[in-house]
Formats: structure tokens, sequence, C-alpha cells
């Protein structure tokens, strides 16, 4: 199974000096892939409208979530930018989005600038993909007829990427977009230059069943949350829905997003690489391609000890 890691492109430990070490140290390691996350604008009420939050705060409590949430949102870098920086200073791992929020974005420009990147980071781009959550957001980027419309828009935007991709010349008719006779280059060096979708609802693993490369869901990022041993019946619903869209269900793989640090409160770092195997363990068994792994942030050093121990203890047992 394939391990990847999320970059600080938000935060106080974002900075290029910050990312680059990390994407460099973490292609020196062996690790697969690296990857950034979205947001393009963070609206000030942020902290009333956090989705995973299963009970509501007191007001103190909801002050202090603020002004963290605060100081995690600032410095967000733009995810496609970023990658890009990030082609020029490492030679091999592969660099992706987890996830960029396709309504956002005009799906010609985006299609444009990831088949730029992967051309010029020889074939090493992927694009995960959401369809988004955050309504303020969307209104803040004068895109408020796109939210109730989000999920139909990032279907048709994956289906418009692909031809884009791998037509020439390109047509495509619509409910949002149509063109005719297009030309469209460069094209992807990948073909297909792959697509994660990111999302643990039916819709999404949907998408990634009809539209998708891999199935990328959220794991145990909070307690009950796509545990490993549901993999084999989400594998069978993903077979299934691309059986029926007349795809082959084997080019659908499954990457689940999760984080390093397993279980609550506090462990020692070879605590944490030793929970860490066994849950990697547990998701290969189960028919994980790959995983994909968000690092402590409390200081810079917490990080790249952990990218370390998660190198030396976890990833030779996965291999």
């Amino acid at each position: 199974m394939k391990l990847g890691i999320v970059l600080f492109n938000k935060g106080p430990l974002a900075s290029a000096e910050n990312m680059a070490s990390m994407a460099i140290r973490s292609e020196a390691l062996g690790f697969d892939h690296v990857v950034v996350t979205e947001h393009l604008v963070v609206p000030r009420r942020q902290g009333e409208q956090d989705q995973y939050r299963s009970a509501k705060p007191s007001q103190q409590a909801l002050g202090a979530q603020q002004r963290r949430g605060w100081e995690a949102l600032r410095n967000y870098h733009e995810p496609l930018t970023t990658l890009m920086f990030l082609a020029g200073r490492t030679q091999h791992i592969r660099l992706g989005t987890s996830v960029m929020i396709a309504p956002y974005r005009n799906p010609l420009v985006s299609a444009k600038m990831l088949a730029t990147m992967d051309v010029l980071a020889r074939g090493r781009i992927f694009c995960g993909v959401g369809s988004g959550w955050w309504r303020d957001e969307f209104e803040a980027l004068g895109l408020s007829d796109h939210f109730t419309t989000r999920g139909s828009r990032t279907d048709e935007y994956l289906r418009i990427y692909r031809a884009l991709w791998e037509q020439d010349p390109v047509s495509y008719r619509g409910r949002f977009h149509q063109f005719e006779n297009l030309e469209f280059s460069p094209k992807p060096l990948q073909q297909p230059l792959p697509i994660w979708v990111g999302g643990n609802s039916e819709r999404a693993l949907r998408r990634a069943a009809e539209l998708g490369d891999c199935w990328h869901p959220l794991a145990l990022k909070r307690p009950g949350q796509l545990e490993p041993e549901r993999l084999p019946e989400m594998r069978r619903l993903l077979d299934r829905i691309a059986m029926e869209a007349g795809r082959d269900p084997a080019r659908v793989t499954i990457a689940p997003r999760c984080n390093a640090r397993i279980g609550p409160g506090e462990s020692s770092l070879a605590d944490t690489t030793a929970k860490l195997t066994e849950v990697a363990h547990r998701f290969a068994c189960n028919g994980a391609d790959s995983l994909t792994l968000d690092l402590p942030g409390g200081t810079w050093q917490e990080a790249m000890d952990h990218l370390d121990a998660i190198a030396q203890r976890v990833l030779p047992r996965l291999r």
C-alpha cells in the first residue's frame, strides 16, 4: 500500500521553506505523494459552521475554538500554485490536491492549469476534487447560484476535464457549459491524469465510480468515521456502480485520508507509530490502495519527528 502526507499549506507552519522542506524530505524518505488542501477565502463566521462539530459549545468554548480556527486558517496558500512551486523543488514524488473544490473554478481554466502542471511536472500531478460544503465561501466568491447545484456542477466539470484532456478536437454540451470544436493543448502527460474524488457521502462514492480514478474518503478523523473493516462493503458498492456505468471497476482505487496520530489524547511517538502501523495494515488488508496522513502540527519539530518515525517504522511494514 502507498503512503502519502498532507503538507501544511495553511496555518502557522505554512511557509515556502517549510512546504518545500517537507516535500523534499517526504520524497527522500520514500513516500508516494504529498497533497495540499483548499479554501480560497475564509468567512468570519467560520467558527459557527464547523461541519464536523457534533455538539454546540458554550460561548467561551466557541470563542477559543474560533481563535484556534483563525490561526489554523491563516496563510492559506492556493493549492494549484503551491503544487507547481513544489514540482520545481522535487523530482519524483507525486503531487495532488486533497481536495480542490471543483465548482469554485471555471472547468476549462482548471483543466488547462492541471494539464499544464502535469506536463511541466513530468507526469506527477493528480487532482483530488470535492463539491464543497461552505455556503458562505460560495457567496463570497460570487457563486451563490452554484451552491445548490454544486454536486451536479462537479459531475459536469469532471466530464469536461476528461473531454478536454482526452479528445481532439473537443466538443461538449451539458447543463452548465457548451462548446464546439475546440483545440485544447497541451494534453496531460498522464493518460488519464488521475482524478481522486473526495467525500464520504453516497453521492461522492458514486461520483468516484462513475467519473473518477480513486475514491478518497476521510477515515478515522473523528470517532466511527470509516473504519477499515467497512472498506469491503464500499468496494462492492463501487464495483457495482462502475459496472452499471460501463466502466472497469479495477480502474477505481480507494485511498482514505486519516490522522497520523490515532486515538484520543497525547501518546509517545513509539505508541503513535505502533497504532498507525496497525491501522494502516487493517486498511491494506481490507482493500485500500493508498493512505494519506495528516501529521500533527503543533510545532515544526513535532511534525518532522512524526514524518521520520512513520518512514522508519510504518513504511517498511506496508511494503
